[in-house]
């Protein structure tokens, strides 16, 4: 039986959809002549299990309805049908007819976007009067198994190519030795042959002199250490991924601890907003951007400045490894003009002037621009002082870096790498949270993982506004004894494809993951 689940999860596809419905040309007039002697049209689009509706258009032949729909199935939808109709007090009067074939769009080798008029027919099968205009963009994924025997082919071809290099990197090393072992024996024959009975002593000598380690002994020392370091890693990630993490009930409470644990290593900064942040110069009209990833202390320092200064962002995951081709790497790597993980964080401010957006690299450079920029009436008490010089000390970070997310958390779905093939969201999804919470921490952390991009709204202690607006909105979907107390409860994630809303962390983590990803 698991055998089977198995089976059928491998040969899972996933079809999407895309479609807008953009307007109707010279449809059938069927209102008489008090009213008008025209229609009042819409359009029933049926796919699969699934009905929706466009906007009714009244007393017009050539209605213009500009309605976009998403559709993600795990089965071949097959066709799409469209139906026109009239709307009337009693019943609809039905104008025609459309259907489009799905399944010859997802077997043709052309995969461009249909875009054009499709001819209405009536019951008879017979052409009615009129046309619509639509437009479909539909992707079907590979199945499980192709989906990982390509990502198995990527990473052996970019596995040999780094073989390859390294071999060459040796040639050449030998190369120059040998140059050298020539050129430095060919001296000491001249000066045997210009004092003889030297050869002898020097034999000897040469016995009891320990030999030098040469430049290619250090490199496979170096090689060595590094495979024995990625091996002990290795065998650690699947100790905390089966004996740690995922351990039944006690996994769970493990998880949390730890996140509480690398917030107080953090002395939980961006727990609370800095006096006077919130009546500093806003970002005028557009979002700030962030390309970032959750695993990496650069951009952790950057996210807890601008929850500090109670700044929203657009968030662009960039997870590694390096040689994956991630969905927003190449953007960030385009803006700076640089690559690897040592660009990241990449801000950017759209707002900046007519010159174009402004882009900053390193976590220094980016913070000290925001302080300038957006924090020009912060007033840090003495024990915020203190507290973020620490925490922002080398030895504190590189503790940070090195217990708490190498050793700790180094797993694919923490944020530091790729956890699986996703869809990409129609519309950005939007985390309410504060950097420092350990359940805000765990929802970044697969999000970042998932590369699903979204709006971050900070709500630390002290954004009174945006606190404000969050108990209006969602006030009465949280527990009462929280409202009682004028409190908020985060994370919470809102999704506006699907029109989700969404508290626990744990309940956030299971909907992306069942939602967006396709491939593990």
């Amino acid at each position: 039986m698991a055998m089977q689940e198995r089976k059928d999860q491998e040969e899972l596809e996933v079809f999407s959809v895309e479609l807008e419905v953009i307007s109707g040309h010279g449809l059938a007039a069927k209102d008489g002549a008090i009213s008008g002697g025209k229609s009042d049209p819409y359009v029933k689009i049926s796919i699969g299990d699934r009905e929706n509706k466009t906007k009714v258009v009244k007393n017009n032949l050539n209605p213009v309805w500009n309605a976009k729909f998403s559709y993600k199935f795990f089965e071949n939808p097959k066709q799409i049908r469209f139906e026109v109709l009239d709307e009337d007090l009693t019943s609809d009067d039905k104008l025609g007819f459309a259907e489009f074939n799905l399944n010859e769009y997802f077997n043709s080798k052309q995969k461009k976007p249909f875009n054009g008029h499709i001819k209405l027919n009536n019951k008879n099968s017979k052409k009615a009067k009129g046309t619509i205009k639509i437009k479909v963009n539909a992707i079907k994924f590979l199945p499980f198994s192709l989906q990982k025997v390509a990502q198995q082919q990527k990473e052996t071809i970019y596995k040999q190519n780094q073989e390859i290099n390294n071999l060459s990197q040796q040639n050449k090393s030998i190369q120059k030795e040998n140059a050298s072992l020539k050129s430095a024996s060919a001296q000491p024959q001249q000066q045997q042959q210009q004092q003889p009975g030297s050869s002898s002593s020097s034999s000897s000598a040469q016995q009891f002199l320990p030999q030098i380690p040469t430049k290619r002994s250090k490199e496979e020392i170096k090689g060595f250490l590094t495979s024995m370091i990625i091996k002990i890693l290795s065998i650690w990630q699947i100790i905390l991924k089966k004996v740690i993490y995922g351990f039944p009930f006690i996994g769970y409470y493990a998880d949390l601890f730890i996140l509480f644990f690398g917030s107080i290593l953090r002395l939980e900064v961006g727990y609370n907003v800095f006096r006077g942040a919130t009546s500093s110069k806003r970002p005028p009209t557009k979002l700030l951007k962030l390309y970032e990833y959750e695993g990496n202390i650069e951009c952790k320092m950057v996210r807890e400045t601008l929850c500090a200064l109670d700044l929203d962002c657009i968030i662009y995951p960039c997870p590694g490894p390096e040689h994956y081709l991630s969905r927003y790497r190449d953007e960030a790597k385009k803006l700076c003009g640089k690559s690897g993980n040592e660009i990241f964080p990449v801000l950017i401010d759209e707002n900046y002037g007519d010159d174009g957006p402004l882009v900053l690299l390193n976590s220094k450079q980016i913070i000290r621009y925001l302080y300038d920029e957006y924090g020009n009436n912060v007033k840090k008490t003495f024990f915020e002082k203190i507290r973020y010089y620490i925490a922002n000390h080398k030895l504190s970070v590189i503790i940070y870096k090195y217990l708490y997310l190498i050793l700790l958390r180094n797993l694919a779905e923490q944020g530091n790498e790729r956890y699986c093939n996703t869809v990409k969201p129609n519309k950005l999804l939007e985390l309410w949270s504060y950097e420092a919470s350990p359940f805000c921490i765990k929802v970044r952390e697969i999000l970042s993982s998932l590369e699903l991009p979204y709006i971050l709204k900070n709500v630390a202690v002290g954004s009174q506004q945006k606190r404000q607006e969050f108990q209006i909105r969602f006030g009465k979907k949280y527990p009462k004894w929280r409202q009682k107390l004028h409190l908020i409860q985060v994370p919470l994630l809102i999704d506006p494809n699907t029109e989700k809303e969404i508290f626990e962390s744990q309940d956030i983590k299971k909907y992306l993951i069942k939602t967006y990803c396709t491939a593990q």
